[in-house]
């Protein structure tokens, strides 16, 4: 199930999609792959970026161990798998290569 958001800032409406009672969906990257959340070690949640991150939180984003096996969550069906994965491993969903570049913003490599 998904919706439309409109995003004052950006001028410009991004879906949302719903995984169980949380929202998925970043103003910040919302291209077709852009579909990884990333779970803060700190807060221990999945957000999709570290922008929306830093908008929502009160703590700086913590970044996960590289093995841990439950870093990644698909955007697509909620599956969760370690750090690495250029699609989901349980539904196929690719995501974004461009996502390694902030890598180390995520994990402790």
């Amino acid at each position: 199930m998904g919706g439309m958001l409109y995003v004052p800032g950006m001028g410009r409406w991004i879906l949302r999609l719903w995984i169980g009672a949380e929202a998925v969906g970043c103003p910040h990257y919302n291209g077709p792959l852009d579909m990884v959340r990333n779970m803060c070690a700190t807060c221990g949640r999945y957000w999709e970026c570290y922008l929306c991150h830093a908008e929502a939180a009160d703590h700086p984003f913590g970044r996960m161990p590289v093995d841990a096996p439950f870093s990644t969550q698909c955007g697509s069906c909620g599956g969760v798998m370690a750090y690495g994965h250029e699609r989901c491993s349980h539904c196929g969903q690719g995501f974004n290569p461009g996502c390694s570049l902030h890598a180390h913003i995520y994990y402790d490599l």
